[in-house]
């Protein structure tokens, strides 16, 4: 009878400011009375004073206590609030992929049948997604990182967007880890912390994976699964999508879309519950925070282009640079830690420099350019 939701932004900058709002909804027949609203703000937030819209509100410590004396009959009241974001710690995108420049950042591969995995206009966002199908005769389809990736925050993460649709309980989709270049493979469902499998395949000797927990039956929408990969941090890993049928019935298949590696993985989770003394309702939201992993506090180079073809790129790019006077320069490329990958000392103008990262983990680099008095940095994406 009693409802509470919950709304902010999904994501949000570390440092800014997030706006809540409440509804409370009464959606019975007859007068609700005395009802006490509890939230308990996140660890790394703080309220912002003065900014409770509705009356008979106050803050002690992390919680927020609102009462309404009456809420009459199919009536709704709503509320908003700001909390202040600290200024870390924040999360950072090492790789993404949204399925809108081709496929070269993976491999295509089956062990068993000819269905393979391809991509397919029932995106999530943009034009295309991957797709593998959940056909009617065995199959187990891999889609798979082309090349290692190695996320060196302390709590990295895989986010990706799916939708499945399969034969409940006997064909369907799992996520794998490899630590040792695709030599053995481990499941990452114990790792998975929003929206896992929902349940067993069931055994069956002609299902490649008979007894294993997967992603089966219908998901109705597209959904965002997030699996922790704190366990692998600093580590080469690849990861794969599989697809798997028995052989026998089949379904529509699995589609995967917006996948995304997060080098660090931060996330703030607020809960609120509304009660009259005999119901209680609750809900939830859960909001990323994002920040600069590295910022040119110098001067930019004076008088000086940079261009940097391709970009993104596969590995293999020139550096362009352009300057009115010849100087000395030092070119380093750093890894979202701020690791030295490769540099060189160069003394020159009007030239080009090939740069090539293709035995590095794929992700985000960033191109320092220094002089003696001026600096500039630049991003560039391998993948």
């Amino acid at each position: 009878p009693l409802q509470i939701t919950k709304t902010a932004n999904a994501e949000v900058d570390a440092g800014s400011t997030l706006t809540y709002t409440l509804t409370i909804n009464n959606n019975v027949s007859s007068l609700i009375s005395d009802i006490t609203i509890t939230d308990v703000f996140p660890e790394g937030t703080s309220y912002v004073e003065g900014s409770l819209s509705c009356p008979n509100g106050s803050v002690s410590g992390n919680t927020l206590t609102i009462n309404i004396d009456n809420l009459a009959a199919g009536s709704s009241m709503t509320c908003t609030y700001d909390l202040q974001i600290d200024e870390t710690p924040f999360s950072y995108i090492a790789f993404e992929d949204d399925v809108e420049n081709g496929e070269e950042a993976w491999l295509v591969e089956s062990a068993i049948g000819d269905a393979q995995w391809m991509t397919n206009s029932n995106s999530y966002e943009g034009d295309w997604a991957w797709f593998a199908e959940d056909i009617e005769s065995q199959c187990d389809q891999y889609l798979t990182l082309s090349a290692p990736i190695n996320l060196l925050g302390a709590q990295p993460s895989l986010s990706f967007w799916h939708w499945y649709d399969t034969e409940t309980s006997w064909d369907g989709g799992v996520v794998e880890i490899s630590t040792d270049g695709g030599s053995s493979w481990q499941d990452l469902g114990i790792h998975m912390i929003k929206n896992g499998y929902p349940g067993n395949i069931n055994i069956n000797p002609d299902s490649p994976i008979s007894g294993q927990p997967a992603f089966h039956g219908n998901s109705g929408e597209y959904i965002e699964t997030i699996i922790d990969l704190s366990d692998y941090s600093q580590q080469d890993i690849l990861i794969r999508f599989r697809m798997a049928c028995d052989g026998f019935v089949g379904g529509l298949g699995w589609y995967i879309d917006n996948i995304t590696f997060f080098g660090d993985y931060h996330s703030i989770t607020n809960s609120v519950c509304a009660s009259d003394g005999n119901h209680e309702n609750c809900d939830e939201h859960t909001t990323v925070i994002f920040g600069e992993v590295m910022v040119a506090t110098e001067e930019p180079l004076k008088d000086t282009k940079v261009t940097i073809l391709p970009n993104p790129n596969t590995g293999v790019f020139s550096v362009q640079i352009d300057a009115q006077q010849r100087e000395d320069m030092q070119l380093r490329i750093l890894n979202v830690a701020g690791s030295l990958v490769q540099s060189k000392d160069i003394n020159t103008t009007g030239s080009s420099f090939i740069f090539d990262l293709s035995k590095e983990a794929k992700g985000i680099y960033f191109l320092e350019i220094t002089t003696k008095y001026d600096r500039i940095v630049k991003k560039i994406a391998v993948f």
